[in-house]
């Protein structure tokens, strides 16, 4: 017993001098009083399915640039110091907030990289298929999936005046995202569509994991103690799991040892940054990466782009589902420019650009709702940091506040945090364009920008325009909407929706 007491009082000792520590470090920031000297309140908000929501009622309440969310933890809305942090010279550097999206014990991706030098290696060799310009084919394989989930929803979906089959848009909608990025990458569709199903149980795999990884990305002590390399060959997805992700690391794993092999005939397609994997001899080996580096790039592309495109595209419909003056204004603008012969089938990019509402709800569903609200932190330079009026320790870790960033009101006006595509019309272009900045930030900035950016915002030119043209959409439950979880990126289910023809409607 008398050791039991003594081990008591030397734990709790040290528990109290180093919250007090912990404490007096970032004193002079406000922030919850629990999140000063613990990560418990991190943890909490985490797990609480709404941690974008939490932080951005918090940049609220507490005010200023920043705010406490941890021992050694600050999160910022200032757009600014976003841009600071980023920049191609600055001397902030990677968190080891990126170590818990490693899946491969092995060998690092890109996404996970906290090491400098070897986060631009991967950057610089895979930048030319993430951009997209060595795939030839890409919007050709855009087209076809999107030929494909109209094909699904008129032959499972369609409703009548006589016959109602209400489809769940939120899952149907990421089954479509997932076959797009894996056609555009692997040359094959996963098969989501065709079998109506979660092929393999990948996006239930990642959806039940995403609490966990977060969990492991916010809360330092617990990323230590698990996202490491010992505890991933121990409990981390293989390569002979049946499903989940597990089942995807296999997959890729045999298109890369095909790849690899000497005699198959090098082409113009590769991994594309969201969108994308390897078809082929691809960008990433034709660029120097090597088939280790290839086994832990490819399977991560596919949760990057399948989850947050797949978020964008079920949160905007919504948005236009719910406001009938963007509705009828959007597929208004739409039918007109195929009356005029202004918009092929389907339709290109350059053709879109032309539509300047389309633009408005693009920019306007991604401010709404970005794709994820994750820290992306960044750490300050051992010997600290002075930013907008305020002194920042050495090694204090910055975490982004997305949200807030999107729904500035100085940026967008007071009503910023309504749905209102109209904001993005009528004003002056160097408005316009730092509108656009503000909204851009979600792909990162600089040195750790999406280099998938370009596709990203191909897909989204088309999706809206292809569906609204042939169809029209009604919520079957207005009043509960839609399911949404925030982790990694956004849950979102039961989002119940009647479809009909819009040529059978008018006949």
């Amino acid at each position: 017993m008398g050791y039991f007491a003594i081990a008591f009082v030397v734990f709790a000792s040290y528990y109290f001098i180093s919250s007090i520590t912990a404490w007096h470090r970032l004193r002079h920031f406000k922030g919850p009083f629990l999140a000063s000297f613990s990560y418990l309140w991190v943890a909490r908000t985490t797990l609480s399915g709404r941690a974008y929501k939490i932080y951005h009622e918090n940049s609220h309440k507490y005010g200023g640039p920043f705010v406490r969310i941890g021992p050694d933890l600050l999160i910022t809305d200032n757009a600014e110091m976003i841009r600071r942090m980023n920049s191609a010279r600055s001397p902030y550097r990677r968190d080891g907030w990126y170590d818990a999206f490693r899946t491969n014990p092995y060998s690092c991706a890109m996404v996970s990289s906290t090491d400098e030098e070897h986060h631009s290696y991967l950057k610089t060799r895979t930048a030319p298929g993430y951009s997209g310009k060595e795939i030839p084919s890409m919007e050709s394989d855009l087209a076809g999936q999107l030929d494909n989930f109209k094909r699904y929803i008129r032959t499972k979906y369609l409703s009548t005046d006589k016959d109602t089959k209400p489809v769940d848009l939120g899952t149907a909608l990421h089954y479509y995202v997932m076959d797009v990025i894996t056609k555009v990458g692997l040359g094959q569709e996963w098969g989501c569509l065709a079998s109506d199903s979660d092929v393999d149980s990948f996006i239930r795999a990642f959806n039940q994991a995403s609490p966990f990884m977060m969990l492991c990305c916010d809360v330092p002590w617990i990323r230590r103690l698990l996202a490491n390399n010992f505890m991933l060959r121990l409990i981390g997805p293989k390569d002979t799991d049946r499903t989940g992700f597990g089942k995807m690391m296999s997959v890729t794993k045999k298109i890369v040892e095909h790849r690899f092999q000497p005699d198959v005939e090098q082409q113009n397609d590769m991994l594309v940054s969201c969108f994308a994997l390897i078809r082929r001899r691809g960008s990433f080996m034709r660029h120097g990466l090597s088939k280790m580096q290839c086994d832990a790039e490819l399977p991560v592309v596919v949760i990057a782009g399948s989850d947050t495109s797949a978020s964008i595209i079920k949160a905007t419909m919504l948005y236009i589902m719910t406001t009938p003056r963007v509705y009828q204004r959007l597929q208004t603008e739409v039918d007109k420019a195929i009356e005029a012969r202004r918009v092929s089938s389907p339709i290109t990019q350059p053709e879109a650009r032309q539509l300047s509402y389309l633009q408005a709800v693009i920019y306007e569903g991604i401010r709404m709702q970005p794709p994820s609200q994750i820290f992306l932190t960044k750490r300050a330079p051992p010997e600290g940091d002075t930013a907008l009026g305020y002194r920042i320790p050495g090694g204090t870790g910055i975490a982004w506040n997305l949200l807030s960033i999107l729904q500035d009101k100085e940026m967008f006006g007071e009503d910023a945090y309504l749905f209102r595509p109209e904001r993005w019309l009528d004003i002056d272009v160097e408005k316009r364009q730092e509108m656009e900045r503000h909204v851009e930030l979600i792909f990162g900035y600089g040195r750790y920008m999406c280099s998938g950016k370009q596709v990203a915002m191909l897909h989204l030119q088309k999706v809206y325009v292809e569906l609204l043209r042939e169809f029209d959409f009604q919520l079957v439950y207005p009043k509960s909407a839609w399911t949404e979880y925030q982790y990694n990126g956004f849950v979102i289910k039961d989002m119940w929706v009647r479809i009909t023809d819009r040529q059978a409607e008018t006949n």
